[in-house]
């Protein structure tokens, strides 16, 4: 992993950014999100899904990250966290569409 470029890519948050050269499609359709054109990179593509019920759900990671945000006020670091927000019910929409399906479907 390389954190450091992580940083410095245009997409935000707390997320796992996969670089453009990591093509595999193993597991389930819903494991990797494509990132918005916006958000795409020389050195991001993809997020890894990191959502997994019932063990990690984005109820609970939406209330870790809302205890998180509690008396931050640099606009900084807001967008990290807006963004982090967006990302958990993006990736959650994409294993709800596919029910959490363990079968590989495309």
């Amino acid at each position: 992993m390389r954190a450091y470029r992580a940083q410095n890519c245009k997409a935000r948050g707390f997320r796992i950014f996969l670089h453009p050269t990591v093509t595999t499609t193993e597991g389930p359709a819903w494991t990797y999100a494509k990132l918005d054109e916006a958000e795409k990179s020389d050195h991001a593509a993809r997020d890894l899904n990191f959502l997994h019920p019932p063990h990690r759900t984005a109820k609970d990671s939406l209330d870790h990250l809302r205890d998180m945000r509690i008396g931050v006020t640099d606009p900084h670091v807001l967008e990290h966290y807006d963004a982090s927000e967006h990302a958990i019910k993006r990736l959650h929409a994409a294993g709800e569409a596919d029910n959490w399906s363990f079968s590989r479907t495309t």
